[in-house]
């Protein structure tokens, strides 16, 4: 029960910093990014993409089993 407790109450901060982008593109009016930023948001959630930082900006990065099964459907 108390491992249960403690992984709720862990904080995504990957999702967290997708979530203040999203407002801050929306914001300063540039829509197209804010809705790039729910959109890599939704597949991170999914577990369909992992994100990674650099300079401060997002980058999606395929998962290596995802990676795996585009080349086997090539």
């Amino acid at each position: 029960m108390t491992e249960d407790t403690e992984i709720n109450n862990v904080i995504d901060f990957t999702e967290c910093k997708l979530l203040h982008l999203e407002r801050t593109f929306a914001e300063e009016g540039n829509l197209q990014h804010a809705q790039a930023m729910n959109e890599a948001l939704e597949r991170y959630k999914q577990g369909a993409i992992e994100i990674i930082f650099s300079g401060g900006m997002p980058y999606m990065v395929l998962p290596e089993d995802s990676e795996a099964e585009t080349d086997e459907e090539s």
